[in-house]
C-alpha cells in the first residue's frame, strides 16, 4: 500500500525526534511542513510516505501553537512595543519603545518577540533615554529609546519583554 511507512520513514522520524531541541525553536515553530518535508527531501533525497507527511504537519502545527500560546499564557513582569526605530550617525539604532507592563530599568535583560516568536534572546539594556534625558527606569505608558549592550536586529512592531 501506498499509505504504509518504510523503515527509512521510521528512521527519519527517529532521527528528528532525537534531534527535537534543535528543530523545536528554529525549524518547527518557524516552518511550515512543507518547508521542512522539502529540506528533508532534498537533504535525504527521498520520498517520504503520506503518513510520515501527515506526522511532520501535526507535530509542526502543535509545535507553533505551543510557542504562541506559551508566549500568551506566561506571566511577564516587564513588557514593551517597538514602536520607532531611530538611526544614530555612528550607524547605532535606538528602539524607541512604550512600556506597556511594568517597570524596565536599566540594565534589564530582553528578549525580542515577533509574531509570537523569540528573535533575540537576552540583550541587556545599556542605556535609556526620554528625549535628550538619561533616565535609568520607566513605567507604564513611558515613552523611552533604548540601546542594547550589542547590535540586534528589531523592526517596528517587535515587542521586548524581560527574561
Amino acid at each position: 500500500m501506498c499509505g504504509q511507512p518504510s523503515r527509512l520513514d521510521f528512521t527519519l522520524l527517529h532521527s528528528i525526534k532525537n534531534l527535537n531541541v534543535y528543530f523545536i525553536g528554529p525549524i518547527f515553530s518557524s516552518y511550515s511542513a512543507e518547508q521542512i518535508k522539502r529540506e528533508i527531501v532534498s537533504v535525504r533525497r527521498i520520498t517520504l510516505a503520506p503518513v510520515v507527511t501527515k506526522g511532520l504537519e501535526k507535530l509542526t502545527k502543535d509545535l507553533q501553537d505551543f510557542s504562541a500560546d506559551t508566549l500568551q499564557s506566561v506571566a511577564v513582569p516587564v513588557k514593551l512595543k517597538i514602536t520607532h526605530r531611530f538611526e544614530l550617525k555612528n550607524r547605532v539604532s535606538v528602539a524607541g519603545c512604550v512600556v506597556k507592563q511594568g517597570k524596565l530599568r536599566l540594565g534589564d535583560k530582553l528578549s525580542i518577540f515577533r509574531n509570537g516568536r523569540l528573535i533575540v534572546k537576552e540583550v541587556g539594556v545599556s542605556s535609556m533615554h526620554v528625549g535628550e534625558k538619561s533616565i535609568s527606569e520607566a513605567g507604564v505608558n513611558v515613552g523611552v529609546g533604548i540601546l542594547f549592550e550589542r547590535k540586534v536586529d528589531f523592526l517596528v512592531g517587535d515587542t521586548l519583554v524581560k527574561s
